[in-house]
């Protein structure tokens, strides 16, 4: 079904149409008269502006509150739910910051450095403590097609990381840059982001092109799906405590809130 690997990958781009043959079936053939039956279903209840060009985000259970980091000047901001206000604001110089996760035991923040193949773990207030580096091969070409999402693992310590394209992977690591599974996603255009679902503790990733949420569990079995078309650009998301799910775009730059159905 999946590409499995234990080992640094090489960028190279293998066909596989099992997992979008897989969605396509999902969607098309287990529709009723209410919409697809999927496992978990939302609605699209609130939109909203954003003052900040988003890459990716994470949930703040300490505040309750959004993590947002911008890929522009290497901003990252403490958000409001609803998006009304900025109530905090780290400026960290970097390359290029796509992806965040909150690490809930230490209370700091990982950010992907996707030009560099590295994570970087640093402090509330923009002190980098880590620099984690992540031994992949790549063209030269697929520079920019690097590290779109991450996210932590508290139950072992290790990472989840959402490889953009070439290939779209999902890489688990340790806290060193080791490799340790990993698992190919080649039918879809581009991963966006990674999340752990804490009740389950099954993965779910945003992918463009088609524009979806797809769970798995930790060794790559499709579990779910949930049609993302509604939200333009997808470029991160995460999901609170009571289960309502957050989706951002950068073109145009908005905030996307879903709840769940009863």
């Amino acid at each position: 079904m999946f590409n499995i690997a234990t080992r640094p990958l090489t960028l190279t781009k293998k066909k596989n149409t099992f997992l979008l043959f897989s969605v396509i079936v999902i969607i098309l053939f287990t529709q009723s008269p209410a919409g697809p039956a999927f496992a978990v279903q939302y609605d699209l209840v609130e939109t909203l502006s954003l003052g900040v060009r988003p890459s990716g985000m994470d949930y703040n259970p300490d505040n309750d509150t959004l993590w947002i980091v911008e890929d522009r000047g290497g901003g990252i901001y403490e958000i409001q739910k609803r998006g009304e206000e900025i109530v905090g604001e780290i400026r960290f110089k970097s390359k290029d910051l796509e992806g965040i996760a909150y690490n809930v035991d230490k209370g700091t923040l990982f950010v992907t450095e996707e030009r560099e193949r590295a994570i970087l773990e640093i402090t509330k207030d923009g002190k980098l403590l880590n620099t984690i580096e992540v031994p992949m091969q790549y063209d030269e070409a697929d520079i920019n097609y690097g590290f779109e999402g991450v996210t932590y693992d508290a139950s072992t310590g290790n990472l989840f990381i959402a490889n953009e394209k070439n290939p779209t992977a999902i890489l688990e690591v340790t806290p060193d840059g080791e490799i340790v599974n990993s698992f190919e996603l080649d039918d879809v255009e581009e991963l966006a982001d990674v999340s752990l679902d804490k009740k389950t503790g099954n993965l779910i990733v945003l992918t463009q092109d088609p524009n979806l949420i797809v769970e798995f569990t930790k060794d790559g079995t499709l579990v779910d799906v949930f049609d993302l078309a509604a939200v333009p650009s997808p470029e991160g998301f995460t999901m609170d405590n009571d289960g309502f799910l957050y989706v951002v775009s950068d073109d145009p730059q908005r905030l996307y809130v879903f709840s769940p159905k009863k």
